[in-house]
């Protein structure tokens, strides 16, 4: 018990902790902040590909920070863009040629070279708490966003032939007959997602601690500089479950035509779920708020002997 008496005592009257009793450096900063990463927009039907590409996002926000203790809300645009490609997709019908003495054959589509692309804006509120000492910072929290814009469009190119059963063998690239090759494009169309809930965390390191001074001399620092690595990952299912139509439609009545949607806003994804991600690098900037400046004079503390005797030394510390 006489042990940890003395070891809790020494810690409460080390200068350190002294200085943050008797001086919490409470800090309030106005912050500016962009980033730049991978994004993604996972879904759960696995024979299809994941939509990712870019993520640039801007905020402007406010910093609480209690000795190594932080707080940080704001706001924030973010505009994505993501890609993906789509795997070849064949459809076959039996047909009688009705020019070639009703000749049956085979009819054979193909749809390949298929790209999609997503583009997405989202106005975003970030709730973050996190600890700052020396070089380093870590942060962890939500992120709630609005969707306020997005567009999804497909292209690709289709691709028709004949197998005849007899005689004439197979038939390609005839426009006469219906055999081309054409590209097939959904155009823009709408695309929209529910309220998303991203869960955030952020590692990083401060940069302004490697050119401003230190010491008993020194001015207080007005502002800060980070660089971080950060993750976003959506908790919830952001997918509307409404389709825009088929993944692709046959029409085989004259000749083929051929209709595409994009995956994320077809039929085939109702009842999915889509959970976003964002990864990447984030540079941040702070500048105090103003406030009225204070001093405070403080003296060191240390224990010897078991006797705690009051130290020469003195140190400002700036408010």
């Amino acid at each position: 018990m006489i042990w940890v008496l003395i070891i809790g005592l020494v810690i409460e009257m080390s200068p350190a902790y002294a200085a943050s009793k008797l001086n919490p450096n409470d800090r309030h900063m106005l912050g500016f902040w962009g980033s730049l990463g991978y994004s993604g927009l996972l879904h759960n039907r696995t024979e299809s590909k994941i939509p990712s590409g870019v993520a640039p996002a801007i905020g402007v926000g406010y910093r609480y920070s209690h000795n190594n203790f932080i707080f940080q809300t704001g706001l924030e645009g973010q505009y994505a863009w993501m890609t993906c490609v789509m795997p070849l997709e064949i459809y076959q019908q039996r047909m009688v040629d009705s020019d070639i003495n009703h000749e049956p054959f085979m009819m054979t589509a193909a749809i390949s070279d298929r790209k999609e692309v997503y583009q997405t804006a989202n106005v975003q509120l970030p709730l973050y708490v996190g600890y700052e000492k020396g070089y380093f910072y870590a942060l962890a929290g939500v992120t709630a966003g609005l969707n306020v814009y997005g567009t999804a469009s497909s292209k690709g190119t289709l691709d028709t032939r004949a197998e005849y059963e007899r005689l004439i063998g197979v038939m390609e690239e005839m426009p006469n007959h219906g055999l081309t090759r054409i590209d097939v494009n959904s155009g823009s169309k709408t695309f929209h997602t529910n309220i998303n809930v991203m869960a955030h965390v952020e590692i990083g390191g401060r940069l302004d601690k490697f050119y401003q001074k230190t010491g008993f001399r020194a001015k207080r620092h007005t502002h800060r500089l980070y660089l971080a690595a950060f993750a976003d990952y959506g908790v919830l299912n952001v997918h509307q479950n409404t389709s825009a139509g088929e993944l692709i439609e046959m029409d085989f009545t004259e000749g083929v035509n051929a209709t595409v949607t994009p995956l994320l806003i077809s039929t085939q994804m109702l009842g999915k779920r889509i959970n976003p991600l964002v990864a990447g690098i984030k540079f941040t900037v702070l500048f105090d708020l103003p406030k009225h400046g204070k001093s405070y004079i403080y003296d060191y503390y240390k224990v010897t002997n078991g006797y705690i005797k009051r130290g020469g030394n003195q140190s400002i510390i700036h408010e």
